[in-house]
């Protein structure tokens, strides 16, 4: 028997257990909220000096999880859109975007616009939400192998509002 009290509950928590396919739209997008979440509260920590560990950590685990949260709000979204079939296997967020009927791209693209730079020639203020997928399709992967990369870039904020937006449409129109 274990002396302190709890300590069964603690090691409970600290087990992920999952003994069934979590195929229901909103389950899904529960997990990409939980991720974004998560990921926000990073926030917190701004200054890399009183912790330079935690602060490399988070700088990995961003991206990583951010771009998962999205490929889950979209296959949330797929989900919606074809019950009863299996969820594609990809991490390709452009394969997936580009998956759903012509209907649920529009309306994404419209929650989450291109703002176009004011400056002929000049990349936009903001990407449209299919753009930036493209720019970000294989982020889940790529980050996850940062050793291996001589280059990375990842923009969280403008990402971070772009699956804010995925998520919100999907609790106006699908919740």
């Amino acid at each position: 028997m274990n002396a302190e009290p709890g300590a069964d509950a603690l090691r409970y928590f600290k087990m992920a257990i999952l003994d069934q396919r979590v195929s229901d739209p909103h389950e899904i997008m529960m997990s990409a909220r939980s991720l974004q979440a998560f990921v926000n509260s990073f926030e917190d920590i701004v200054d890399p000096t009183p912790d330079a560990l935690l602060f490399q950590g988070q700088f990995i685990a961003g991206p990583v999880l951010l771009s998962l949260a999205m490929e889950l709000a979209l296959k949330a979204w797929w989900a919606t859109e074809n019950q009863n079939l299996d969820i594609p296997k990809t991490h390709d967020l452009v394969k997936l975007f580009d998956e759903l009927n012509e209907r649920t791209r529009a309306v994404l693209e419209e929650a989450h616009p291109e703002f176009p730079s004011p400056f002929r020639g000049s990349p936009p203020i903001r990407r449209g939400l299919r753009s930036l997928l493209v720019c970000s399709k294989d982020a889940f992967v790529e980050w996850r192998y940062l050793h291996e990369m001589t280059r990375a870039r990842f923009q969280n904020g403008e990402f971070n509002e772009a699956l804010s937006a995925v998520i919100e449409e999907f609790d106006r129109t699908a919740g």
